[in-house]
């Protein structure tokens, strides 16, 4: 499944960015966003790590829905983005004996970290 255009440019506008993408409220992964690719339902994130300069592959299904926010991309896995409201309930007892990917019924939130400026010395600014 491919992206629309529309989320295309919400993840592009990722690029280069330091990020921290949390789910749960707790940090699952963070750094550079260098690079992704989607291949079927599958988005593939890779992030360099400005420590150690290593790169990390991250898989996440495509979410139903993204949602670009000031300084921060919502992944949203929700059931009432998926469906209405009155069906939720049908569609996640219809999952309840499935296997169900990590981030059913929830969200992922990708946050845009702030950039530290230097001056021509090498000093923040």
């Amino acid at each position: 499944m491919m992206l629309t255009s529309e989320e295309q440019l919400i993840i592009d506008d990722l690029l280069q960015r330091d990020v921290c993408i949390r789910y749960n409220n707790k940090i699952i992964r963070k750094g550079v966003f260098t690079l992704y690719s989607v291949k079927d339902f599958v988005i593939t994130v890779i992030l360099k790590n400005a420590d150690n300069d290593t790169t990390r592959n991250y898989e996440m299904y495509k979410p139903y829905k993204i949602i670009a926010d000031k300084n921060r991309v919502i992944f949203d896995y929700t059931l009432s983005t998926l469906c209405s409201e009155n069906k939720v309930d049908l569609v996640d007892s219809l999952f309840k004996d499935a296997s169900k990917h990590k981030f059913f019924n929830s969200k992922v939130v990708v946050e845009i970290q702030p950039t530290i400026d230097y001056n021509n010395d090498g000093a923040q600014v």
